[in-house]
């Protein structure tokens, strides 16, 4: 019999959610969190999730790279070897996308305050958000550049930003309509939202399962795909304009699934995996591990 509960669908408000997996924390806790799909608009979601004020804890882990900045193992090695390459493209996006070359930018999520550090370095005009104590002080120690915390979002004026960004942010957000809400009152009528988040429709995902690592449970909240960024960004009057494809993220993902499988020569396992992922994404992007999203306002 399938199993279903009655919890509101934060995009549809559809109220019956169906069984979809059970994955595991591999990074921190092993316990085990059980994913459900909204009945009607099929949307993914992480169930039996922790307290707001308990998840801090299932951050606090070496291998939470974002956070910490480690380069143990052959694995981080390999993030950190094309993570300048990534920072740069990101800002390039942001010029491209936004048509200005040295705007007002909000950062959510920024952990360490790399991309900040970009952008500052360009000439932007950066503010960032970031919750983890520890990353925070990270950036002030190493970057001298100043995050807020999140009651910093009180502060910030309508119509403030030229550019909001989300590097593998909004999955994390437990107020998911009530952060889109902020995006609109605060970027400009013409400004640029930029949001990446992992696809769980991608190729990667659906070969690995429960053990695929970006559902990240409990950390990831929410899993994304094409359509229901679509559907989120419509209910909250915004338009993905363009989608782009995040081609290192399917190697990094499907090394770290092959690890948490306990699998023999998970780099090169990985490896094989993530380069069948980015050869299908070349024909269907939505095979892609990860998909950055442009929008705009669009009223």
């Amino acid at each position: 019999m399938e199993k279903k509960i009655t919890q509101t669908c934060p995009i549809c408000g559809g109220a019956k959610l169906i069984y979809y997996t059970t994955c595991k924390d591999s990074f921190t806790s092993g316990e085990e969190f059980d994913l459900y799909q909204c009945e009607k608009c099929q949307f993914l979601q992480t169930t039996n999730i922790p307290s707001k004020d308990d998840l801090g804890k299932y951050y606090q882990s070496d291998a939470y790279i974002s956070h910490s900045n480690t380069k143990k193992g052959l694995i981080n090695k390999v993030y950190h070897t094309v993570r300048e390459y990534m920072l740069n493209r990101k800002a390039n996006l942001v010029e491209e996308y936004s048509n200005i070359k040295n705007g007002a930018l909000l950062d959510v999520g920024t952990g360490i305050g790399l991309f900040p550090k970009k952008m500052i370095e360009k000439q932007w005009d950066v503010e960032a958000i970031e919750t983890s104590a520890d990353a925070r002080s990270f950036a002030k120690d190493n970057f001298n550049i100043t995050l807020h915390d999140e009651n910093y979002w009180s502060t910030l004026l309508p119509e403030s930003k030229d550019v909001i960004t989300l590097w593998h942010v909004l999955e994390h957000i437990p107020e998911l309509n009530a952060i889109w809400d902020r995006f609109h009152t605060i970027l400009k009528q013409k400004g640029t939202l930029i949001i990446a988040v992992p696809n769980c429709s991608s190729f990667d995902a659906q070969y690995y399962h429960k053990d695929w690592a970006a559902f990240d449970v409990p950390r990831h909240l929410w899993h994304f795909t094409p359509e229901s960024m679509k559907q989120i960004a419509k209910k909250h009057k915004f338009q993905v304009v363009k989608e782009l494809t995040m081609p290192f993220d399917g190697f990094y993902i499907s090394m770290i699934s092959e690890k948490n499988r306990d699998s023999s020569f998970s780099f090169i396992k990985g490896f094989w995996i993530g380069l069948k992922g980015w050869i299908k994404s070349w024909k269907r992007q939505s095979e892609s591990s990860s998909i950055i999203y442009i929008l705009k306002k669009i009223d």
